[in-house]
């Protein structure tokens, strides 16, 4: 709009800060002498920066740079790729940061959003042909992000240590991945605009705790969006039935469709880090990945509502931890066992398990899950503590049960009862019953 108000020579001057900081399309920390390959969330960042250079002063061959560059992020992890070669999606539809990280819902909603801002413009191109990078796409999303959104909620065994900042929920990650689609949509084909449309419909329509539109802060997204939700011609669909497999990141995500409720698992392995904490965040999130189950249902606001700053971090759903144990920072949040994934025989049954220990190596057990399609069994065994002084303890849920009616053995109780009883099967009832849950005990156990 202002490309005539600015002569060649002022728009030269205006962009220089951007040839000191960024002169190549495919390299960071080039102004500090330290100048290596851009990789990933970077890479977008770095080569978007050259295109908008490229397109300010009207140079094509920076055009292309820029998009050769940007291009090279299509790509996936190698399995013999060690440290930060590790970054990056993998076949399997994982996605890992800082070389041992599961961080689809934070960073890799960073990179999406990022490459959903590029597609459009580099489509206006002559340098559009690079229709591998739509196929490698469509797989990122589809095997990557879709598998971990319920209900317009991004699971938070994706987020890494992104679940510790208020500002940041689960459900706008969500809204940024939705955002990122109606965009890319725009430069697929038809049939891929029409399917990315109905899934951004259906995911507004039914997070009914969090506005999605008003998370938008573009005109353009604001019009893509009223556009979409204004149009009775694009449908919504119901839950679509999946069961995914992360076994490069140690996850596991369901969705059951005739019952209306979603599942997750957390695991850790040699590659795999128990969680993440830096730069003051997240500083609680020792057992989020050591087997912490999720159950999401249509109490949207479960894991929204203040979860992370209100639950007993160190009595985590699906954990088994140490009585009065003493938890430490430490550098390697790894376990060192190599026995952790799983398989699926359909999308409603699959097998799971985990060789796993804690962080000091003081607690032991082997562990398998079973997901058998409106059951998800756990198992334990040889579970060891090498310290006398502290037991084992295992937690079955962590969960708020207001708005719940509860019954231990069919005989309605309240919360601050369930430990003094050896109990057989726990109910929570709701008004709704979408809501409903139930835990059932294979062997009398009491809780501690």
């Amino acid at each position: 709009m202002l490309n005539d108000q600015f002569s060649n020579e002022e728009k030269k001057k205006y962009t220089a800060p951007i040839k000191t900081f960024v002169p190549k399309s495919d390299k960071i920390l080039s102004s500090v002498g330290k100048a290596e390959p851009a990789k990933g969330g970077n890479l977008v960042d770095i080569s978007k920066v050259k295109l908008l250079e490229s397109i300010i002063e009207e140079d094509k061959d920076m055009t292309k740079n820029s998009i050769d560059a940007f291009n090279k992020v299509f790509t996936y992890v190698q399995d013999s790729a060690t440290g930060k070669e590790r970054n990056g999606f993998y076949k399997d539809g994982s996605y890992i940061d800082h070389k041992d990280v599961p961080y689809t819902g934070a960073y890799g909603v960073v990179l999406l959003e990022g490459i959903s801002q590029m597609m459009p413009m580099i489509k206006e191109t002559p340098f559009n042909d690079k229709t591998q990078n739509n196929t490698t796409l469509k797989s990122w999303i589809d095997d990557g992000f879709l598998p971990l959104i319920y209900k317009g909620e991004m699971m938070d065994l994706s987020r890494g240590r992104a679940i510790s900042r208020e500002n940041e929920t689960s459900h706008s990650a969500s809204a940024t991945v939705m955002k990122s689609l109606l965009r890319l949509s725009d430069a697929m084909d038809e049939s891929t605009k029409a399917k990315y449309k109905k899934i951004v419909k259906t995911s507004v329509e039914s997070d009914s705790s969090y506005k999605q539109t008003d998370y938008l802060n573009s005109y353009s997204d604001i019009d893509k969006m009223k556009s979409l939700m204004e149009d009775s011609t694009i449908s919504t669909n119901g839950l679509t039935q999946q069961l995914k497999i992360y076994n490069d990141m140690d996850r596991v995500t369901y969705h059951n469709k005739e019952l209306d409720f979603a599942f997750g698992l957390s695991m850790t392995s040699k590659n795999v880090a128990r969680y993440e904490s830096i730069n003051g965040e997240n500083l609680k999130g020792w057992h989020t990945g050591a087997g912490m189950s999720y159950l999401y249902n249509s109490d949207v606001k479960h894991y929204r509502d203040n979860f992370w700053a209100t639950a007993d971090m160190k009595r985590l759903a699906g954990t088994t931890t140490l009585e009065n144990e003493i938890l430490k920072d430490t550098d390697d949040k790894k376990s060192s066992k190599t026995f952790v994934g799983g398989t699926k025989f359909d999308d409603q049954h699959a097998s799971i398990g985990m060789d796993f220990e804690n962080q000091d190596k003081t607690l032991t057990a082997k562990k398998s899950y079973f997901i058998l399609n409106d059951k998800i069994v756990f198992l334990g065994t040889g579970i060891k503590s090498t310290d006398s002084s502290k037991n084992p303890v295992t937690t079955i849920e962590n969960r708020k049960a207001n708005g719940y009616t509860l019954y231990t053995d069919d005989k309605q109780t309240t919360a601050s009862n369930i430990n003094d009883q050896e109990t057989n099967s726990v109910f929570l009832e709701s008004t709704d019953t979408k809501k409903n849950i139930g835990y059932h005990f294979l062997s009398k156990i009491k809780s501690p």
